[in-house]
């Protein structure tokens, strides 16, 4: 069941419950929970910001330490983290792809790394996906809601 937000204007607690109750489970007064309008904050871009600089300072490692081509060594890490920033779908998709092959390239100790730039990536898709889920339902459930 879809729950909603409650506070106690006694004692000021907040309570997320299945429909309104006469009384505060806090608290026991009679009559005194109403509903509270929702905060949706916008998720920050710090992951995509640190998955990019993770695929680039990877990118530029591998093109100063090893034989590999030039174009071979930047060219993943450089659309990976422009494209991570774009923070859509696409976006961390390539971002975790170009991490895959930058962790391929730069073998088994130093695979770590870009590995965590696809964690990175993953995880900040994980939290914009949530983010416009929660979104949509409180739009279709008519409930009042604020942007952060």
């Amino acid at each position: 069941m879809e729950t909603r937000l409650f506070r106690c204007t006694d004692c000021e607690r907040e309570f997320r419950l299945q429909a309104w109750k006469a009384v505060c489970p806090s608290c026991g007064r009679h009559y005194t929970l109403v509903p509270v309008e929702e905060v949706v904050r916008s998720p920050s871009p710090v992951y995509a910001y640190a998955s990019a600089l993770i695929l680039l300072s990877s990118g530029i490692y591998l093109l100063l330490t090893s034989s590999v081509n030039p174009a071979v060594a930047l060219a993943p890490s450089l659309v990976g983290a422009v494209l991570v920033l774009t923070r859509s779908r696409v976006g961390h998709v390539v971002g975790v792809a170009s991490s895959t092959l930058l962790a391929l390239l730069l073998g088994p100790p130093l695979a770590l790394v870009p590995a965590a730039s696809a964690a990175l990536a993953a995880y900040d898709e994980y939290r914009v996906t949530r983010y416009k889920l929660v979104r949509q339902r409180l739009k279709e459930s008519g409930q009042k809601f604020v942007e952060a």
